[in-house]
């Protein structure tokens, strides 16, 4: 019934027949629900694809009796609205970060952060630098690819590992979560914004959005 009520037309024959699917959003909420690597992967990638066009409200509400069922909590680190405790970068992929903010600075850098999810802590073990797409002024915005995003994560699979999150710098303006920011998010992604200030780091914050999309809690972030 849930397909049924929210499907898509994708293509008709004639007046009397027609070819209805499922919608992106009842696909995620089936792929989530098995949790197989493979399902939680093709999850992922139809996020990234739909890019905004998700109606996370309506997803939801399927997900909380879904979860339930699982008897598991809905926030495994692909859906949800709690936020982990804490997410910690290492020396090595902060460092990758900062230099990737400094070498694009004063424009926006953008990357992807690889690692894992241990209880309430993500650890970040790689930083995956990506190029910033946006057409316009890239001082005051970035854009990631559809496609640079699903190969950073293709790349996580590989080395075991899940893409946990999003990075991206401020030049000269405070690591605040805008609504720019807050409007291209994603519910399942941390995002880390970096001040950078003529040209040095000055700090740094971690949020994460809620599944409406309307605001985006602090994450504790602890880096070296």
């Amino acid at each position: 019934m849930l397909a049924i009520s929210h499907c898509a037309t994708v293509a008709s024959f004639g007046r009397e027949v027609e070819l209805r699917t499922c919608s992106a959003e009842d696909l995620i909420v089936l792929k989530l629900f098995a949790s197989r690597p493979l399902d939680l992967h093709d999850a992922e990638g139809g996020a990234i694809r739909q890019k905004g066009k998700l109606d996370w409200t309506y997803m939801e509400e399927p997900l909380r009796p879904l979860s339930e069922v699982k008897e598991q909590p809905e926030n495994d680190g692909h859906a949800g609205a709690v936020a982990p405790a804490m997410i910690r970068i290492p020396a090595e992929p902060w460092q990758a970060m900062l230099s990737h903010a400094r070498q694009t600075y004063p424009n926006e850098c953008c990357g992807a952060m690889l690692g894992s999810i241990n209880g309430l802590e993500k650890i970040v073990r790689v930083a995956w630098p990506l190029e910033n797409a946006f057409h316009g002024l890239q001082a005051a915005r970035y854009e990631i690819r559809p496609q640079d995003l699903l190969a950073a994560a293709q790349s996580a699979r590989e080395r075991h590992m899940d893409l946990i999150g999003i990075y991206h710098s401020h030049p000269d303006g405070g690591a605040y979560f805008s609504r720019t920011d807050l409007q291209n998010s994603c519910p399942w992604y941390s995002f880390v914004v970096l001040s950078i200030q003529k040209g040095e780091f000055h700090h740094a914050a971690s949020y994460l959005p809620n599944s409406e999309q309307t605001e985006a809690l602090q994450e504790e972030l602890i880096y070296r």
